[in-house]
């Protein structure tokens, strides 16, 4: 019952675009939103492609539609096409801090880690009291394996949220990295998944598949993974492109996994 609101919600999305588009075909937003629908709702990326490239079409200079096409391309592990689009989408709005964060997820999936790393500082240098920039500079120091320095940005993170739980829980698993290593911070990540307590940035911190990786439980993770796909949660069009899963690209398992997706 939890997911009927939301299946409301872009059903009534969707009737408006469309009846829109009927009123003007041209409409670049409307092909856009048909897009974001198509990729989140519907996973037909096929659909969603054509509709983000008909929104560029019409309206190239809107750099919102170049970072959702480059978001699908990287998606669909189509890297290069994804980076010239989130540059593209950097060079029409310079100070926009979403086709940095794009960058660096991109980079890391396409398994430039060093790349990644580079653009994150960068967004950090331009906002310094962003949370999220320290949180995506978090994630490229993790997938380079710079674990310390990870654990020190989400710190820095919650800091800046005002997030004293999360505080805690960093300078705990901090001491949990430098005694037993990064299979015990992981199990800690894990225990506060558990623990019930909802996380502000739950949906990119605490996806229990990604934790269960780094703590070598490669059973629950795949248990997860499937439960992911099951609920359509739109996090799991992300599986192939995900780092954190690199480990189980040759699992039997983790490519019927992939085969659910299409």
């Amino acid at each position: 019952h939890g997911t009927m609101p939301q299946q409301q919600g872009y059903e009534q999305a969707r009737r408006e675009v469309m009846k829109a588009l009927e009123l003007d075909p041209q409409l670049a937003e409307g092909h856009a939103v048909l897009g974001n629908i198509s990729y989140s709702h519907d996973w037909d990326l096929v659909r969603a492609e054509h509709e983000y490239r008909q929104a560029i079409a019409l309206d190239p200079g809107h750099s919102h539609y170049h970072v959702w096409l480059a978001s699908l391309m990287c998606t669909l592990g189509r890297f290069r096409e994804s980076i010239e689009e989130v540059n593209l989408a950097h060079a029409l709005d310079p100070s926009w801090k979403s086709p940095y964060l794009a960058a660096t997820s991109i980079y890391h999936s396409a398994g430039q880690p060093e790349r990644s790393l580079a653009v994150a500082r960068q967004l950090v240098d331009i906002e310094a009291k962003s949370a999220i920039a320290h949180n995506q500079l978090g994630w490229s120091c993790w997938y380079a394996g710079l674990y310390p320095q990870a654990v020190a940005e989400w710190r820095t993170m919650a800091m800046l949220d005002g997030d004293k739980d999360r505080v805690a829980l960093e300078d705990e698993g901090a001491l949990l990295l430098q005694k037993s290593g990064m299979r015990a911070y992981a199990e800690r990540r894990l225990k506060a998944i558990e623990s019930g307590k909802v996380w502000q940035q739950a949906s990119i911190d605490f996806v229990p598949s990604e934790w269960f990786i780094y703590a070598d439980q490669r059973d629950n993770a795949i248990a997860a993974l499937s439960s992911q796909i099951d609920r359509r949660d739109p996090a799991a069009l992300q599986i192939a492109a995900d780092p954190a899963y690199a480990s189980l690209r040759q699992d039997a398992r983790y490519l019927m996994l992939l085969r659910r997706l299409h």
